[in-house]
């Protein structure tokens, strides 16, 4: 994936890479590079438009889809994830909190071993989120829930900082109780699946809220994949 801070000219001619013989230092360098231009740790995400769904005022209940936003991802309308979360939210008379200023969660940072820019990105967000107030975080990224829920917590233990409640978005909905009753407009039966992301399935277990929800809509089937779980 090409960077869209990194100069036009290296962006036009990664289109022919493809057909480059990569050394193996090359070749791991080309597989890093996303993680290498230091993006997400030197610049804010760019919210340019903030409309009534959310908000950038100090409230306890907090939404947080950073790397959903679109700085990082040009081929992926990975908008669509934040809005219709967002837009969830809205129609239970929910505003949360979007934070402008704040940054990624250091997820692949972590597991790439580069825990310095980890470090700086944990404790850069921990302490904007308590000057903020925030008490409630809602994720609808499996990796940044998973960060915020589990490594957040374990690498603030010992200053006794962190004091969240967090949710994936699936989990709150079934608290909450959010789409109780909801059927699509497609009058006709659906069927679908369901991936399991590993951040939020073997790793959070998080397995039935997700589940719970589609089971829910009227007019849906789902159909489970083998080797599940």
């Amino acid at each position: 994936m090409i960077c869209l801070l990194s100069p036009i000219e290296e962006r036009c001619s990664s289109f022919n890479e493809v057909e480059l013989e990569f050394t193996e230092e090359i070749a791991i360098q080309e597989a890093n590079r996303c993680l290498n231009c230091n993006s997400c740790s030197n610049c804010d995400i760019p919210y340019e438009k903030n409309d009534d769904s959310f908000n950038s005022s100090q409230k306890p209940k907090h939404y947080y889809g950073t790397c959903q936003f679109p700085l990082y991802h040009n081929n992926i309308d990975y908008l669509k994830i934040p809005k219709t979360t967002i837009g969830i939210l809205n129609l239970n008379n929910i505003t949360p909190v979007v934070l402008p200023d704040e940054r990624c969660c250091g997820h692949d940072c972590y597991w790439t071993g580069d825990l310095d820019t980890f470090e700086k990105l944990a404790k850069y967000n921990m302490k904007l989120y308590k000057d903020a107030g925030v008490k409630t975080i809602i994720c609808s990224c499996a990796e940044g829930y998973y960060m915020w829920k589990y490594v957040y917590k374990d690498f603030f233990k010992e200053d006794n900082e962190y004091d969240f409640e967090v949710y994936h978005i699936s989990e709150y909905i079934q608290k909450e109780r959010l789409l109780d009753d909801l059927k699509l407009s497609n009058q006709d039966k659906i069927k679908i699946t369901y991936h399991d992301p590993c951040r939020l399935g073997r790793l959070s277990n998080v397995y039935d809220a997700p589940r719970d929800i589609l089971n829910n809509v009227s007019n849906v089937e789902l159909i489970e994949m083998i080797n599940i779980r």
